[in-house]
């Protein structure tokens, strides 16, 4: 049996999709806990020049700047920016998977937000 998420992907404008809650979620929850795939420095240059260069996380570097990214296998990459975001995400690397949770309540119908904590290559709408 599929046990309900506690959020859907929705449209959002000026965005694209976004992950929005459909229960309340409480502050320290965690939202999704996602395994990923773990790209090498090479790998994840050449996905830089596809559309996924906007939905992977940075996973780990080195002295030289290089840097392997990894790419969530659940819905964590559809979160949006926020400048006061009420979700963050942790990099479990060891686990190879990132989690999800909750910085403060989320009522149903609000949008799940993160911060992206890197240069943004876009106009932020809020």
């Amino acid at each position: 049996m599929l046990l309900p998420r506690p959020f859907d992907v929705r449209e959002c404008q000026h965005k694209g999709r976004g992950i929005y809650a459909v229960v309340p979620i409480e502050a320290g929850a965690l939202i999704e806990s996602a395994p990923v795939l773990v790209l090498s420095a090479q790998d994840r240059a050449m996905v830089a020049e596809t559309r996924l260069r906007h939905y992977y996380f940075h996973w780990s570097g080195d002295e030289d700047g290089e840097w392997s990214a990894a790419l969530a296998l659940g819905h964590i990459s559809l979160c949006n920016h926020a400048r006061e975001p009420n979700a963050a995400f942790v990099v479990r690397r060891d686990e190879e998977r990132i989690d999800l949770l909750a910085r403060s309540d989320i009522a149903p119908g609000e949008e799940i937000t993160i911060d992206y904590d890197c240069d943004l290559w876009f106009d932020i709408h809020e």
